[in-house]
């Protein structure tokens, strides 16, 4: 399904530059860009949310923990 979005002039002529050297259609190109600030996105929130995590000593007692907990549980099984 197709939806028609009003985006500036600047914008348009930016998306018109980059499908000329790159050889992708607009489509293409704002389905890339909105992938990867979905992606950028979503690794600032992940990033923000590790932070907090870090300013709290008992979360952070409590992760270290844990990822000890998994590395024992690890140990001794073999790679595939």
């Amino acid at each position: 399904m197709s939806k028609i979005i009003r985006i500036t002039e600047n914008a348009y002529d930016r998306l018109d530059q980059l499908a000329l050297e790159t050889g992708s259609s607009k489509q293409r190109i704002i389905d890339q860009a909105l992938e990867n600030l979905a992606r950028k996105h979503f690794l600032e929130k992940t990033n923000k949310g590790f932070a907090a995590l870090k300013n709290n000593a008992t979360k952070w007692d409590e992760e270290l923990n844990e990822r000890d907990e998994w590395e024992t549980i690890n140990d001794g099984l073999e790679d595939n």
